[in-house]
């Protein structure tokens, strides 16, 4: 059975004990029921997992021993995915899951037609996704959500030396690939990208990326794009 683990962001391998947030002590303290003495796991959200212990359950604070430390190198196959907003809980599912396979980057893409604007409150939750799916999954690498951009303003930063370039697309000529070191997939909302946007895409050489045989939700076409290419 998996140890209980909690996210510490200031948690590093010089740390004799740490204090865990108020969330995350309601978590050890009233969710899981955890009593002194009871091991437990440790993630900064940078690669490092301490194996410790529960030390002290007060009212509002959960005191943790740390007994030793590991860190976890980043993956060699670093995906990020830009993809216009899900509606609606599709989006938590989304970066639940890419968050559990090992997402380096989530971009909320804003495209000519996309439904969904991204707000500063969804930005929040789904900061708070990324956390909760790390310490289900035991991931020890927060992937990062990115502020919202176009697809003119993201390709504008894009930087072809390091990172290479794919266009989700239904009627791509990929079937499946293996990205090098980066991979950045772009991914449109369910009325597809507008032709001038693929056009804008293929001028910074994007490779066109087939994801399977039928027409995927957004979420869907994300996850399966970081299995493809991860």
């Amino acid at each position: 059975m998996a140890l209980p683990t909690f996210f510490h962001p200031e948690l590093s391998d010089q740390s004799a004990s740490v204090t865990l947030s108020t969330s995350e002590s309601a978590h050890a303290g009233r969710a899981r029921r955890l009593v002194p003495g009871a091991q437990v796991l440790l993630l900064n959200g940078r690669g490092l997992v301490a194996a410790a212990s529960i030390a002290e359950i007060g009212r509002k604070e959960v005191v943790v021993l740390c007994r030793s430390f590991e860190n976890h190198p980043r993956r060699d196959s670093r995906v990020s995915i830009a993809c216009a907003v899900p509606k609606g809980d599709r989006g938590r599912y989304m970066v639940d899951s890419l968050t559990q396979l090992g997402v380096d980057r989530v971009i909320p893409l804003e495209c000519h037609r996309s439904v969904t604007k991204f707000s500063n409150n969804m930005a929040e939750k789904w900061r708070r996704y990324t956390v909760e799916a790390c310490k289900q999954s035991q991931n020890p690498w927060l992937p990062e959500i990115a502020d919202p951009m176009s697809l003119a303003q993201l390709l504008q930063q894009f930087d072809e030396s390091e990172t290479t370039l794919y266009l989700a697309e239904g009627n791509g000529t990929q079937a499946s690939a293996r990205g090098p070191d980066k991979s950045l997939v772009l991914i449109g909302p369910e009325g597809g990208f507008t032709e001038a946007e693929m056009e804008l895409a293929r001028a910074h050489g994007a490779h066109s990326l087939k994801l399977g045989p039928y027409i995927l939700r957004t979420e869907i076409a994300a996850i399966a794009a970081l299995q493809t290419l991860g």
